[in-house]
């Protein structure tokens, strides 16, 4: 459901691809061998993401109308 998958090697890259189907609001962590990837959204009023050192993110949403991007290691917030 949180859509956390490696995109590179070792986690270096990671792909955040939520899929929220009837969900309203998602929240969990994913251990990477660099620390936690953590995703806490909601549908209508967006959220945050966290993404460890060493990790570059894509983040991308297909069923939601929040904008994603590409990110760096630290806490994004998302939004509409």
């Amino acid at each position: 459901v949180l859509g956390v998958r490696p995109a590179a090697p070792g986690y270096s890259r990671a792909e955040i691809a939520p899929q929220f189907g009837n969900l309203r609001h998602l929240e969990g962590r994913v251990p990477t061998p660099h620390g936690l990837v953590e995703v806490k959204l909601d549908r209508d009023a967006g959220g945050e993401v966290v993404i460890p050192d060493g990790v570059t993110a894509v983040v991308r949403f297909d069923d939601a109308p929040l904008t994603g991007g590409e990110f760096g290691p630290g806490r994004h917030p998302i939004s509409r």
